[in-house]
């Protein structure tokens, strides 16, 4: 059987997820433009246009893609925790996250 890169963390994501959402800012200190809250399912989210964010209840292991539909070169940002403002800075843009 084989899998892709894109299913093989969505798999993880799930297996690690704890009940959670996120919002998205088009600022870099979570300010600025704020997207809708989102849930951290293991879905891919859109994420441009956007620069942090900022997880709500519980925590999320997050990871950033350089393209839309969760394509391209992935950077693992971790597990993060509720209220912690994360700023996106992979010295390239970010087309969507996955987090679960």
């Amino acid at each position: 059987m084989r899998f892709t890169l894109t299913a093989l963390i969505t798999a993880v994501l799930a297996l690690n997820a704890q009940a959670t959402n996120l919002i998205a800012f088009s600022g870099e200190s979570c300010d600025g433009a704020e997207g809708k809250e989102v849930g951290c399912n293991g879905e891919c989210i859109s994420f441009s246009g956007r620069h942090s964010f900022t997880i709500l209840g519980g925590s999320a292991n997050v990871v950033a893609f350089s393209f839309e539909g969760c394509k391209g070169p992935a950077l693992e940002l971790g597990i993060l925790g509720a209220g912690t403002c994360t700023h996106v800075n992979t010295g390239g843009a970010v087309g969507a996250i996955l987090c679960g």
